[in-house]
């Protein structure tokens, strides 16, 4: 009994490895772009993606590296998720990429940039992140409304924050900052 076990265990695995092998070799023309472009970002940055020890594990393993950073990346949000949940994460996904291309915006060779995307963007997410606690509390589904939500804002195909800007920002507050701007002007010249 115990060697009809132990053979029914090593079939079972050695089949599903076979699966994978065959099924891994047969991919969308997508998925392989897709995979092409991950695999050159890990090439152009070998030592934050060790990329080195990744090709000898994708030589052993017969899977491509892409699977194995994915696979990690997975482990590590799972972590995060059980340490901090969903609201660390979605203030995670909320705050990275944003936080980076505020960074970029600023990098302009010394000229002053007029940014509406990114200045509003954090205006929306620091209203947002006041009104949290009551949000989250009130609307179902709330953590995968914000990440979609935020995901639209900063989104370069959508920019949503200079959406937001143009629509309701401009119109609705942008117009009582510039007359009290005038009277302290007028103010200031009647001095």
């Amino acid at each position: 009994l115990h060697r009809y076990i132990e053979l029914t265990q090593n079939l079972t695995i050695s089949t599903i490895s076979t699966v994978i092998k065959k099924t891994s070799n047969m991919t969308n023309p997508q998925i392989e772009r897709v995979l092409e472009s991950a695999d050159n970002l890990m090439a152009n940055n070998p030592v934050i993606f060790q990329y080195e020890k990744l090709s000898e594990l994708e030589k052993k393993s017969g899977f491509n590296k892409v699977y194995f950073v994915g696979a990690f990346a997975v482990v590590i949000l799972s972590a995060v998720f059980l340490v901090g949940g969903a609201k660390l994460v979605t203030d995670l996904i909320s705050f990275l990429y944003p936080a980076y291309a505020s960074l970029k915006a600023l990098d302009t060779d010394g000229e002053a940039v007029h940014d509406p995307q990114w200045t509003t963007y954090w205006i929306v997410f620091t209203f947002i992140s006041i009104i949290e606690p009551v949000l989250s509390w009130i609307v179902p589904f709330y953590y995968v409304i914000k990440v979609a939500f935020f995901g639209w804002m900063c989104h370069p195909k959508f920019q949503g924050a200079s959406f937001i800007h143009t629509h309701a920002i401009d119109p609705l507050v942008m117009r009582h900052l510039k007359s009290s701007a005038k009277e302290e002007v007028i103010a200031k010249k009647a001095e």
